[in-house]
C-alpha cells in the first residue's frame, strides 16, 4: 500500500490499476473532443472503446475485424466481382433479358400510396431541425415480388447479380453511396455455390441493426405470402443475433429453415424470390407487424415506460439517471430493450399507455403501441425521429429537444443533456392528457 504524497490518503493496488486504466481514457476523450476531423475523431473514440473493455470493447473489436477483412478483400483477385448496374428491375423486363433467365417475372403486390401525418406535440416554442419543414403527408414506393431464374447472392447484405454478372440496384443498397461505388464490385467474391432448391432472400444492407430489421427486413416476408409454400430455405445474414431468430421462428421460419450467407460467399440460385427492398414505412408493413407479432391475449394498455439507451455506444443522455430517478418515482418502468427477448419487447408496448425514450433503435418496438403517448428525446444536431411512425395507428407524438453535449462529435453521434424542468414539464402534460 502507497501513500499519495500530496494528500496523504492511502493507495491500494485496486485504487492504482483504476487510475491507470481511466488516465488513458480520459487523455483520448480529451482528444476526441477536440478533433474536428471526423476521420481521426473516430479513430479517438475507437480508441476509448477499446481502452474501456467490457461489451463496448467487443463490440468494437468485432467491427474492425469485419473492416479488416473487407479491406483485405479489396487486394484479393476474383473473377466473380460484378461489372455493371441494373438501374431498374422493370426496365430490365421491359428490355432483352439473358437467355439463361427467361421464366423470372416481377409482381406488384402493394401499389405507391400516401401515409397523413398528425400535427406534433412539445412543449417550448423551439422547433427542432428535423420539423422545420413539416409536411402533411409523406410517399410511399409500391412494394413488389421478383422471381429470377439463375441469378447470384454475394455477401452478407445479400447483393443480388444476373447471370450476366450485373448488380440489380433496386435490391442493394450501401447508406450515403451511389450504387456504383458499393463495396461489391471490389469485395472478394468466391466460387459459386449452386443451389437447386427454391430460395427467398431477405439478406439486406443494415439488417443487424434492430429498426432496419423491424421495418425493413421482416415485411418483406409479406411479399412472399403467395409463395411461402414454395421456399426450402431463406437467405439470410450469418452474424444473426436472438431478436433475428426469435422474430423469424415467429413468422414460420426455425433456424434449420434459413440459409445463412457470409461476406464473400456466392450462390448461384436456380430459383430464387427477392421481396422488393422497403425505405419507407408503410400502413401495410406496420399492418403486417401488428398482425403477426402483437400477441392475442394482451391486455388493455396500462404500463409507464422508459426506454433506456445506457447500453449504446453513443448517442445516451448524460443525465439519465436522474431522468430514470424522477420517472421512477412516478411509476414508470425502466426497461433496456437489448436484454429482453423479442416477444416481450413487443409486449411491453403493446401493454403502455405512455412510452419515453432517448432517440434509437428501442423506440422501434413503438410500432406496437395501442392508443398511447410516445415522448422522444433527442440532440437538435440530429434530424432522424419516430414522428412518420407514431402517425400509423392513433398513437400521439411528442417529442423534447436536449442540450448537445461539449465537444466535437458528429451529429450522429452526440450524447445530450436533457433539461429536467421542461422533461417534467412534457411528463406532467402527457400524463394530464391520458
Amino acid at each position: 500500500m502507497k501513500i499519495c504524497v500530496i494528500c496523504g490518503y492511502k493507495i491500494t493496488k485496486a485504487m492504482s490499476k483504476m487510475y491507470l486504466k481511466s488516465y488513458p481514457i480520459k487523455l483520448v476523450k480529451s482528444a476526441r473532443d477536440k478533433q474536428n476531423n471526423r476521420i481521426i475523431w473516430e479513430m479517438f473514440f475507437v480508441l476509448e472503446q477499446l481502452l474501456s473493455g467490457g461489451k463496448d470493447r467487443k463490440i468494437v473489436t468485432s467491427a474492425i475485424v469485419k473492416r479488416v477483412r473487407t479491406v483485405i478483400g479489396f487486394y484479393l483477385p476474383s473473377p466473380y466481382r460484378p461489372k455493371g448496374v441494373i438501374n431498374s428491375v422493370e426496365q430490365w423486363f421491359k428490355d432483352s433479358i439473358p437467355p439463361q433467365m427467361e421464366g423470372s417475372w416481377v409482381k406488384e403486390i402493394f401499389p405507391e400510396h400516401s401515409v397523413e401525418l398528425k400535427r406534433l406535440n412539445h412543449t417550448t416554442d423551439e422547433t427542432c431541425p428535423a420539423f422545420s419543414e413539416c409536411v402533411k403527408s409523406y410517399p410511399v414506393r409500391k412494394a413488389y415480388l421478383c422471381f429470377l431464374k439463375n441469378a447470384r447472392v454475394v455477401n452478407e447484405n445479400g447483393v443480388v447479380i444476373s447471370y450476366d454478372n450485373k448488380v440489380f440496384a433496386d435490391f442493394t443498397s450501401d447508406l450515403g453511396k451511389p450504387i456504383e461505388e458499393h463495396e461489391v464490385f471490389k469485395s472478394y467474391i468466391k466460387k459459386p455455390q449452386f443451389r437447386k432448391e427454391c430460395l427467398a432472400t431477405m439478406a439486406f444492407t443494415d439488417n443487424t441493426n434492430y429498426f432496419h430489421w423491424i421495418f425493413e427486413c421482416l415485411p418483406r416476408l409479406k411479399l412472399l405470402e403467395d409463395v411461402i409454400d414454395e421456399i426450402d430455405y431463406l437467405i439470410v445474414p450469418d452474424n444473426l443475433k436472438r431478436f433475428h431468430i426469435e422474430s423469424l421462428n415467429l413468422l414460420g421460419f426455425p433456424e434449420e429453415k434459413l440459409l445463412r450467407i457470409k461476406d464473400g460467399d456466392h450462390l448461384l440460385c436456380e430459383s430464387l424470390f427477392v421481396p422488393s427492398s422497403l425505405p419507407d414505412v408503410s400502413k401495410w408493413t406496420c399492418d403486417f407487424l401488428r398482425e403477426s407479432f402483437i400477441p392475442e391475449d394482451v391486455v388493455e394498455p396500462y404500463r409507464l415506460i422508459y426506454i433506456s439507451r445506457k447500453d449504446a455506444l453513443y448517442r445516451k443522455i448524460i443525465n439519465e439517471k436522474e431522468v430514470e430517478d424522477y420517472l421512477r418515482e412516478i411509476g414508470f418502468e425502466i426497461v433496456q430493450m437489448s436484454e429482453l427477448p423479442f416477444s416481450e419487447q413487443v409486449k411491453i408496448c403493446a401493454e403502455a399507455r405512455i412510452v419515453v425514450g432517448p432517440h434509437g433503435a428501442g423506440l422501434s418496438n413503438t410500432i406496437f403501441c395501442r392508443n398511447a403517448k410516445i415522448l422522444e428525446i433527442f440532440s437538435p444536431s440530429y434530424g432522424m425521429n419516430f414522428w412518420g411512425l407514431a402517425n400509423q395507428f392513433g398513437n400521439d407524438y411528442y417529442y423534447l429537444l436536449g442540450e448537445d453535449a461539449p465537444g466535437n462529435s458528429p451529429p450522429p453521434w452526440r450524447d445530450f443533456k436533457v433539461d429536467m424542468k421542461t422533461f417534467k414539464e412534457t411528463i406532467d402534460k402527457m400524463l394530464g392528457d391520458v
